[in-house]
C-alpha cells in the first residue's frame, strides 16, 4: 500500500470515528440531504476517492451502540464512501470473525471497537497480515496492547475515544449542583473500561464535594437493571440521585 493511499484511508477513517462520536454524544438530529464540500473547509481532509470502511459495533438493538453505527454510516456517506457494517453480537468471537470477513471481503480500512479486549492482539495481527489500516473507537483497548501495536504494526493508524472520565466528573456536578449529597451507581460489566473510568470520574467529583456512594450495581446487560435497581434503592432508601451509566439503563432502572 502506498504513503499516499494509506494516509488517505488514515483522514477518512479517522473523521469518520471522530464525527460518530461527537454525533452520538450531542444527538443531533441529521440532514438526509446534506453535502460535503473539502474545499468549504481549510480543515477538512481532501478524500477524492471512494473507500469501503469495515465498521463493527459491539452488538446490536443497544441505542448508543446502533448510534456509533448509524453515525458511521452518515459520515462516510458525506465523504463519498461507503460502510461494510457489522454486529458482534456481544461475543468476541463474533468479533474475530467480523475481521477476518473484512480482510476477506477486501475493506480498504477498519473503523474497531475493541470491546473484546484480550481479543484485539488477534485482531490486529489479522488486518497486518491482510495489510489493511484500522482505527480504534470507543473501545480502544489497554494502554500497553495500544503501545505495542504503535511498535510492532505499521496498519494501526491509532485510536479515537471520549473523554470518559470527564463524563462522570460533569455527571457528578450535575448531581451536586441540584443538592444531591448521596447516590447510587447502575451500569455494564465489571471491567468495561467505558464504565469504569465514568465511575473513576463521577467517585472523583461527588466525594470531593462532599457526596457518598451508597452502592454500586454492575449488569450484564439491560435486562439485569430493573432487578439490580430496585434491590439497591431498596436497600438504600435514602439515596438522593442515581447515575445511570449507559442511556439504555435509564427506562430500565
Amino acid at each position: 500500500m502506498s504513503k499516499s493511499l494509506k494516509r488517505n484511508i488514515s483522514i477518512l477513517i479517522a473523521v469518520i470515528t471522530i464525527f460518530s462520536l461527537l454525533l452520538t454524544g450531542c444527538a443531533g438530529k441529521k440532514n438526509p440531504d446534506a453535502t460535503y464540500d473539502p474545499a468549504a473547509s481549510g480543515n477538512a481532509p481532501s478524500v477524492t476517492t471512494s473507500y469501503k470502511i469495515g465498521v463493527n459495533t459491539w452488538g446490536s438493538g443497544v441505542p448508543v451502540l446502533d448510534a456509533f453505527g448509524d453515525n458511521a454510516t452518515y459520515v462516510a456517506q458525506l465523504l463519498g464512501s461507503t460502510i461494510m457494517r457489522v454486529s458482534d453480537d456481544f461475543t468476541p468471537d463474533k468479533e474475530t470473525e467480523n475481521v477476518q470477513n473484512f480482510v476477506a471481503t477486501g475493506v480498504d480500512g477498519v473503523a474497531l471497537q475493541a470491546a473484546g479486549v484480550t481479543n484485539l492482539p488477534k485482531m490486529a495481527e489479522i488486518m497486518q497480515n491482510g495489510k489493511v489500516p484500522f482505527v480504534l473507537f470507543t473501545f480502544i483497548g489497554a494502554d500497553e496492547v495500544r503501545a505495542e501495536l504503535r511498535e510492532s504494526n505499521p496498519y494501526y493508524l491509532g485510536c479515537v475515544d471520549n473523554d470518559l472520565i470527564g463524563d462522570g466528573r460533569a455527571v457528578a456536578q450535575m448531581a451536586l449542583d441540584d443538592g444531591c449529597l448521596s447516590a447510587v451507581i447502575i451500569g455494564g460489566n465489571i471491567g468495561d473500561s467505558t464504565q469504569d473510568l465514568r465511575i473513576q470520574g463521577f467517585q472523583e467529583v461527588f466525594e470531593a464535594g462532599g457526596g457518598e456512594i451508597l452502592s454500586i450495581a454492575r449488569c450484564t446487560d439491560a435486562s439485569e437493571a430493573p432487578t439490580k435497581a430496585q434491590d439497591m434503592l431498596s436497600a438504600n432508601k435514602n439515596a438522593d440521585c442515581m447515575f445511570a451509566m449507559v442511556g439504555d439503563y435509564i427506562p430500565a432502572s
